[in-house]
């Protein structure tokens, strides 16, 4: 007869395997998010185009959205990145 102790699992040694599933879900999000702001680039002068008849309203909202995207990416601050780096130190 075995001994009950022999029954059992040996002790596990392994490491915990990483998750990428948080990874891979930023990485859609991102994607989903350029998706959006490139649609957003062409489709929105095309419709003030299409809705006034007048070529210089689209291009005025054709020029003002770079803008708007470097305006809002100068008030976010460092990306999550950096600031990970700076408080590591």
């Amino acid at each position: 007869m075995v001994a009950s102790a022999d029954r059992r699992p040996p002790a596990s040694t392994d490491v915990a395997t990483p998750s990428y599933l948080p990874l891979v879900l930023v990485n859609l999000a991102t994607l989903f998010s350029a998706i959006g702001n490139g649609i957003a680039i062409v489709v929105l002068p095309w419709l003030v185009l299409e809705r006034t008849g007048r070529a210089t309203d689209a291009a005025i909202v054709a020029a003002q959205q770079p803008f708007h995207y470097s305006c809002r990416a100068c008030s976010q601050g460092p990306s999550s990145t950096n600031s990970d780096v700076v408080e590591r130190r």
